[in-house]
């Protein structure tokens, strides 16, 4: 039985209901950590009929579910969700993926300080988890960074991902 929470404004599927969602639906399964992946949508009523109708018309049980409150349930005799998940490839899956992709000397020396530019790629993750990662970065840079300025960020083109960049003076 595919299982569906609402948290926040989205349903939210786990494990291998994000990868049974996914072969009906067509929406992108993510990774969300500790070898985990979700699939989700808004929680407004026409996404959620076409997902239902999805469902049914694959013969796939479902429960859709708030904290404290049953949305919506239906169970088949004969629910084909083995059947489904089997079909999906765990290669589709998309990886959260922070990198660094530069820290290089800008070859200017300003009153003593050398400008050095950290720019982070980010794709398929939050803007969280990039900020993270930005600190986790300067807190490895330790003392040696005398002062922080210029933080940008620039989205993709194709509308996955996106850029932070940060000016530091080391």
């Amino acid at each position: 039985m595919l299982r569906l929470k609402l948290r926040g404004m989205f349903y939210n599927a786990f494990g291998d209901d994000a990868r049974v969602l996914s072969q009906v639906t067509g929406y992108k399964v993510k990774e969300s950590g500790n070898g985990n992946c979700k699939a989700a949508f808004p929680c407004d009523d026409n996404t959620l009929n076409k997902v239902c109708d999805n469902l049914d018309g694959c013969n796939i049980s479902y429960l859709i579910t708030t904290k404290e409150d049953v949305v919506r349930q239906k169970e088949f005799l004969n629910d084909r969700y083995d059947e489904y998940l089997s079909y999906f490839d765990d290669s589709n899956i998309v990886k959260k993926d922070i990198s660094v992709v530069d820290i290089s000397d800008m070859n200017k020396s300003i009153a003593g300080k050398t400008h050095k530019t950290l720019t982070i790629n980010i794709d398929g993750t939050s803007i969280t988890d990039a900020m993270l990662r930005i600190h986790l970065e300067l807190v490895n840079m330790g003392d040696r960074i005398k002062d922080i300025h210029n933080i940008e960020m620039h989205g993709a083109k194709n509308g996955e991902g996106f850029s932070l960049s940060c000016k530091l003076d080391i």
